[in-house]
């Protein structure tokens, strides 16, 4: 069984339902494919940086879902939320190892955050994509006002470290977290 990492943006009228669909999800990975649900994360509803055009809405309800199941589980999950109209997005990531401690708090839109002494010792050794594409605030000290990724040799990273965070930025950008361009307002 492999390690995932699910992340759902839920229609913001559907927010009330966010608990029980989680449930279910939670009954259909343990009851009906064996799998190991480790973490479930409420990350409630957020301003996103641009509207999402296929359900018309610029916020979201975020949730988190850590999880060691088989590809056929993830298979008919993935056939769940592209049929469930209450799912905007959804983001499956594979993990290296289960993760059961809970995630900082996403920001808000127009929200400043600050760097922790821990994201700032993270700049100094190695890390993955997976450990930062919800870390808001440590992904925005690497991008242009424009929206544009400050390049390895202008951020002080090796290049290694530069790989995983365009795509932990990319990640990010599809779940709206972060802008695409200067442009979305």
């Amino acid at each position: 069984m492999k390690h995932y990492e699910i992340v759902i943006l839920f229609h913001p009228n559907q927010s009330e339902r966010v608990a029980e669909m989680l449930a279910r999800y939670t009954t259909q990975i343990t009851d009906q494919y064996q799998g190991t649900v480790h973490r479930v994360q409420d990350l409630e509803r957020k301003k996103l940086h641009y509207t999402i055009k296929s359900a018309r809405t610029s916020k979201a309800h975020f949730a988190v879902m850590n999880v060691s199941c088989s590809g056929a589980c993830i298979d008919s999950l993935k056939s769940n939320f592209k049929f469930n109209d209450a799912i905007i997005r959804y983001l499956i990531i594979l993990r290296s190892e289960a993760i059961t401690q809970n995630n900082v708090p996403l920001l808000e839109k127009d929200e400043k955050g600050m760097l922790s002494k821990a994201d700032r010792a993270m700049m100094s050794e190695s890390f993955t994509a997976e450990d930062i594409y919800l870390n808001i605030a440590f992904l925005r000290e690497f991008v242009l006002e424009t929206g544009r990724i400050i390049p390895c040799r202008a951020a002080g990273i090796a290049v290694k470290q530069q790989r995983q965070l365009s795509r932990a930025i990319k990640w990010a950008r599809f779940l709206a977290l972060m802008p695409y361009c200067d442009r979305h307002s």
